[in-house]
């Protein structure tokens, strides 16, 4: 994004990504159990048992055994997010490989998708080749498949060529813009040159597959983590020796994830799927563990010894422990009937009926694959006199491609982009009005502070586009609730900036300072950390007038992903003179598994690429004397 903007490391969290695990969500009717695959993976080399299997379109697929040609089977399924991004990647390899000889099969072991919703999510992606439902999870089972996503190659004799990854953009937890192996197509390229496959076996970092019950498997609960075994130990009223008792999720998990998950994982909101209710969360188990053990959900990532944050959206650890507990007991329903009715969710507009809407021109067209420049779109307000703002929010008009929108005022005396100014300079010719990005609320200003936005003004909306697998289009907008009565104090976004660093390549950790002198008495609101790909961990600390220090803010795992914005629980009174310095580490190793290009060196620039180093924060000053809402009087810049 440009100087004014944001984006985030390791990709898009996407709630199920995480490490090979060997235990799996088994789901049946009325039954959840656990159970364990055996032991490894059926590696290179093998002849794998052979199947028939009806295609949703009727015909039949006959998988191993010798049918002399190499074969590509893929596990799919339709809402695992990092499975849908690849879905285009291997409809181009079917379409460059299938007049090579090469077969291609996509299967759908889900136990909870139906032929139907298979057929319509195979037509949605465009898949030309052969599609079938893996009922039972019989080849999923036999091939011991554990992800959505993973393939399996077969040379003409039936025999493992490779299985894994399509290749390696997506990590623990992380992606890089672009692959830089491709381990799908180079195996094919070696089965069909009759060379050898240089890496045949690879992780896959996708969705669990959700499983039945297969008969006779007896249900297995894995021994608890370090979470639990951290809480039982702790002496406390609500915890004894033994342990965290009898765990429903009526009466201990709902009352969590009400709170914790359900603001994203709603219809119409950024979660890729919905978690609204008990099958949802016991159809979803296996990921939920995962994402929750690891520590990648909820997304918050303050280290927890410096501030209190009124939107922090982290687990206690009871809460973490209540929800892993749940799941290893067996996921029990409880009294489901005592749920409260779940929230009335606004539609659209949380901060209520904006006074103005402020649209894009025009619908930006998405496409299913790639990485999208940023994209700018210039808005007149129309507005004759300054207008004050209470409350904004940036509003994607689809949630599902828009990563994060940045919203700017362009000053009407400042309508030509300077680039001969200093950054802060600039920035203060187009401070930020307003930002979206996923899990984060809009800025609502408490009574008297607001942000004054200058007659004449235009806006200029900063859109990240993050494509997901097929063509959308977005046309995203500004909602803004003017100030009622008198407003005497105004609120200013700022950035502790630093434009002059130079990453060299294969180097890291690199140390990248910057630092703002607050010119007024102000009160501290909110930090926004922000740096792309290469950025490691980021600092805020106060340096008061009198000497004094006091760490604001530390971001110790750096995430692209999240813009995050921390809003402090008190407003912070720093006085003029005070000093907000930031310290940044960037990592451009080939160990960053998100660095696009390790060889390069790397500076400051708009795209995600390029890298940016900016401490963002909010604060709100005295007025000389009060204003009332929409009179432009008595404003102190």
């Amino acid at each position: 994004m440009d100087e004014s903007g944001g984006g985030r490391r390791r990709g898009r969290r996407l709630a199920v990504i995480g490490i090979i695990i060997s235990l799996c969500v088994v789901v049946g009717y009325g039954l959840v159990g656990r159970w364990r695959l055996g032991r490894g993976v059926r590696g290179v080399g093998e002849r794998l048992p052979g199947f028939e299997l009806r295609t949703v379109e009727g015909g039949l697929v006959r998988l191993g055994g010798d049918r002399g040609r190499p074969v590509v089977v893929v596990f799919a399924g339709i809402d695992c997010p990092v499975g849908n991004l690849y879905m285009p990647r291997l409809v181009e390899l079917a379409r460059r490989y299938e007049g090579r000889g090469v077969g291609f099969v996509a299967l759908y072991p889900n136990a909870h998708e139906t032929a139907e919703q298979v057929a319509e999510h195979a037509r949605r992606h465009g898949v030309g080749f052969a599609v079938a439902r893996d009922e039972g999870n019989r080849v999923a089972d036999a091939w011991r498949v554990e992800r959505i996503g993973e393939v399996v190659l077969l040379d003409g004799g039936g025999r493992v060529r490779y299985r894994g990854a399509i290749d390696d953009q997506f990590a623990r937890g992380a992606f890089k813009a672009e692959p830089s192996r491709h381990y799908l197509a180079e195996a094919l390229e070696a089965v069909l040159t009759g060379r050898a496959v240089e890496v045949g076996v690879t992780a896959v970092v996708t969705c669990p597959i959700e499983r039945v019950v297969p008969e006779g498997v007896r249900t297995e609960l894995r021994r608890p983590g370090p979470e639990i075994a951290r809480l039982r130990r702790r002496a406390s009223p609500e915890v004894d020796g033994e342990g965290l008792g009898r765990l429903t999720f009526a009466e201990d998990v709902e009352p969590i994830v009400r709170v914790k998950c359900q603001v994203c994982h709603r219809p119409g909101e950024v979660g890729p799927f919905r978690l609204m209710g008990y099958e949802d969360y016991r159809r979803r188990a296996d990921s939920i563990y995962e994402v929750v053990d690891q520590g990648l959900m909820p997304p918050w990532h303050a280290d927890p010894r410096y501030g209190r944050w009124s939107n922090d959206r982290s687990l206690t650890d009871r809460e973490r422990a209540t929800l892993l507990g749940w799941i290893e007991q067996g996921m029990a329903a409880g009294d489901l009937g005592r749920i409260p009715p779940a929230p009335e969710y606004a539609a659209g507009w949380t901060i209520g009926q904006p006074d103005v809407v402020l649209e894009m021109p025009e619908a930006f067209d998405v496409p299913a694959t790639g990485q999208v420049p940023i994209q700018k779109f210039r808005v007149a307000t129309g507005f004759a006199e300054d207008v004050w703002v209470q409350a904004a929010q940036a509003l994607p008009g689809d949630r599902a491609v828009v990563h994060h929108i940045c919203v700017f005022v362009v000053d009407p005396e400042h309508q030509e982009d300077r680039g001969g100014e200093d950054w802060e300079s600039r920035a203060e010719a187009r401070p930020e009005l307003v930002c979206y990005a996923p899990g984060d609320m809009p800025c609502v200003y408490g009574p008297g502070i607001a942000k004054r936005i200058p007659a004449g003004s235009e806006l200029e909306i900063q859109v990240h586009y993050q494509p997901i697998g097929v063509p959308r289009f977005d046309r995203s907008s500004v909602g803004l609730i003017l100030a009622r009565g008198p407003v005497s104090r105004m609120a200013v976004t700022r950035g502790a900036a630093n434009r002059d660093f130079v990453l060299p390549p294969r180097t890291g950790p690199i140390a990248v300072r910057s630092s703002y002198t607050m010119r007024d008495d102000a009160y501290l609101l909110s930090l926004t950390p922000h740096m792309h790909y290469r950025g490691r961990d980021f600092r805020y600390e106060a340096v008061f007038p009198d000497g004094r220090r006091e760490i604001l803010l530390s971001v110790p795992y750096y995430d692209f992903n999240w813009q995050n914005v921390y809003r402090l629980a008190e407003p912070l009174f720093v006085p003029r003179g005070t000093r907000i310095e930031c310290l940044a580490h960037f990592d451009n190793t080939a160990s960053n598994p998100v660095n696009p290009d390790p060889n390069q060196t790397v500076r400051w620039g708009e795209q995600s690429t390029d890298e940016m180093m900016i401490g963002y924060f909010d604060f709100c000053v005295d007025l000389d004397r009060p204003v009332v809402a929409g009179v432009p009087s008595g404003v102190r810049r």
